[in-house]
């Protein structure tokens, strides 16, 4: 476990955030995880698709229109085009990207997460995800 003192202030803020209200565009899955990698990285996962939508069918249409069928084909062509190379997710260090199992909404669902102090973080319409596996992952090289 890391001190408190020595969290990196984006790793902060996601925490107190996952306990706000969820709005699309605002703080879901996505924002969130993009976020800390974009002060962490400084690349902008989100800019692909933007940070204009308000509903969930919103975010799929513009997935969708960028030739996307998933969350995870979405991820994927995000952290190409930001500069990010697919990696065995068994490796991973702090600040990769990877996809995750969740439950959100009463069912299993995969949602982006980044890597940090040996677990995988991320955000369902539940809250906060920690895992110990991705299903895949993403580091900028």
């Amino acid at each position: 476990m890391v001190a408190t003192e020595l969290i990196p202030q984006s790793v902060k803020r996601f925490r107190e955030r996952i306990h706000e209200s969820r709005r699309y565009g605002r703080n879901d899955c996505c924002i969130s995880v993009a976020d800390v990698l974009k002060e962490e990285l400084g690349k902008d996962l989100m800019h692909p698709f933007g940070r204009g939508y308000r509903t969930m069918a919103e975010f799929m249409g513009l997935i969708n229109r960028r030739g996307c069928k998933t969350l995870r084909d979405a991820v994927a062509m995000a952290a190409v085009e930001n500069g990010m190379q697919e990696i065995t997710a068994k490796q991973p260090r702090d600040f990769d990207l990877g996809m995750v199992f969740a439950t959100g909404g009463g069912r299993i669902v995969e949602v982006p997460a980044f890597y940090y102090s040996g677990a995988w973080h991320g955000q369902t319409p539940d809250g906060a995800v920690i895992s110990l596996e991705a299903i895949c992952a993403w580091r900028l090289q």
